[in-house]
């Protein structure tokens, strides 16, 4: 989770970044749909743990290849959507330069220091900055076009394919050593999920989206509006990657053409194994229920990214702690629903009641939070006033609550109407977690600026 908010807040100075501006719009949203997808597939393997399926050979063998190939099946139609929704996105937003005036603006009387007055404050401010972009480096010659979609498709489908592989793979071994040595794979195979998901497909849009930029024939000459100064350590001021030595315009459109060719043969694939055929209708309205928020969360950082100091890096752990937390809770409780369906114990796995895990996951989520912000602190990536890392805390409190509380309702509310928790609840979950955690961040950052914190990106 610390390498995943140093590497959001450095690839924002990248310059395919900062030149398409619908590549921002599309980490949150990819990042939260291939966290679905490994989230739903631990669950499902935690699940078929305890029931016994994961004990017979046989069985075993159907579940893992079914869950892979329906997982592959899923990241390549789901991150296409998500790109072409994203670019959208980028194309009906007006594109604002942001005033350079004073950041550290200062409350003062006449009767404007009361809470109400303060509330409506972050409000107007919100209100006044939400429909305009952060600054960004534009091309002088035309706006966003058929080069740019190839661009964002091929980074979306690309990156979504290969971490696929990879993180599938890794949760499928992390449920079966779960297994071998007696552990419960729900309190561990989620978190892994969640966190090591987020590293490794932010790694991989980050490293694909500037190999299709640099080899797509885009004029590579931007004219710079404005650049934000004094954001963090000199490691995270690194402003571009260098450029690649190769020039292939055609090589994103051909990774496009090439990973949207194979989709029927995955989708075969799944209708030949047993256990994926099921399953190839079901899921698909959660992630795309989660894909639909998640392009909220995409426009919000995409907004305040480029205002607030540390934003990416502090939005990473707003969004993941809060969503690892409330994914362990929901994995809990559909095993527990999914027990006591299925025979007479209607606990929870290791006995404790949803009250005390709720209690249990709230408290562990402060040490980790603080380990976190000393680490970052202490390595001079997040020099931010100690009025508003206090703030902060708190606002992190708050979303972890919520966190629990939208685990404990939605688990039982997709039970109640027939569906299962494991593919339906995840996403929806963790897509709100990430909207709801982002929003608070942003009042977060507001309210610490109006009570006289320097937090604002400077510009020059």
């Amino acid at each position: 989770m610390m390498f995943t908010g140093a590497l959001l807040q450095r690839v924002t100075h990248w310059k395919p970044m900062r030149v398409v501006d619908e590549l921002f719009i599309l980490i949150p949203m990819l990042n939260n749909l291939k966290g679905n997808l490994e989230l739903v597939l631990s669950a499902r393997l935690a699940t078929a743990s305890h029931i016994g399926v994961l004990d017979r050979r046989s069985s075993r063998r159907a579940l893992i290849g079914g869950s892979l190939s329906l997982l592959q099946l899923q990241a390549l139609c789901v991150s296409a959507l998500a790109a072409t929704v994203s670019f959208l996105l980028g194309l009906a937003l007006p594109d604002t330069a942001v005033a350079t005036g004073s950041t550290g603006e200062k409350v003062a009387g006449d009767g404007k220091g009361t809470r109400g007055w303060h509330v409506g404050k972050v409000i107007r401010e919100l209100v006044k900055q939400a429909p305009h972009k952060a600054p960004k480096i534009k091309d002088e010659s035309t706006k966003s076009g058929w080069r740019e979609f190839i661009i964002v498709l091929a980074t979306a489908m690309s990156s979504a394919s290969l971490s696929g592989i990879m993180l599938g793979s890794f949760m499928c071994s992390i449920v079966l050593l779960c297994r071998r040595f007696k552990l419960n794979p729900d309190n561990i195979a989620p978190p892994i999920a969640s966190c090591l998901g987020d590293l490794v497909t932010l790694t991989l849009t980050a490293l694909t989206s500037t190999l299709f930029f640099y080899t797509s024939g885009r004029p590579q000459d931007p004219v710079i509006l404005s650049v934000p100064q004094n954001t963090t350590s000199a490691f995270l001021l690194i402003r571009d990657t260098p450029p690649a030595p190769a020039h292939f315009p055609f090589l994103p459109f051909l990774v496009v053409v090439g990973l949207v060719i194979s989709i029927p043969f995955v989708f075969q694939l799944c209708r030949h194994l047993t256990f994926s055929r099921p399953l190839i209708r079901d899921g698909w309205s959660p992630l795309v229920v989660a894909m639909a928020i998640e392009s909220g969360t995409g426009l919000v950082l995409d907004w305040y990214v480029g205002r607030y100091r540390g934003f990416g890096m502090l939005a990473v752990v707003m969004t993941s702690l809060p969503g690892s937390v409330g994914a362990v809770f929901v994995s809990r409780l559909s095993t527990e629903l999914h027990q006591s369906e299925s025979s007479t114990k209607a606990k929870s796995p290791d006995g404790g009641s949803p009250k005390l895990v709720s209690l249990t996951l709230l408290a562990v989520g402060f040490p980790v939070l603080l380990s976190y912000l000393l680490f970052v602190w202490g390595a001079g990536w997040l020099p931010l006033p100690i009025g508003f890392v206090g703030l902060f805390v708190a606002i992190f409190g708050i979303t972890t609550m919520a966190a629990l509380a939208l685990a404990y309702y939605l688990t039982h509310l997709f039970w109640q109407y027939g569906f299962d928790p494991d593919a339906y609840c995840l996403p929806v979950h963790s897509a709100l977690v990430d909207l709801i955690g982002q929003l608070f961040l942003v009042a977060c950052y507001e309210l610490a600026s109006i009570l006289g914190n320097d937090v604002k990106i400077k510009i020059s």
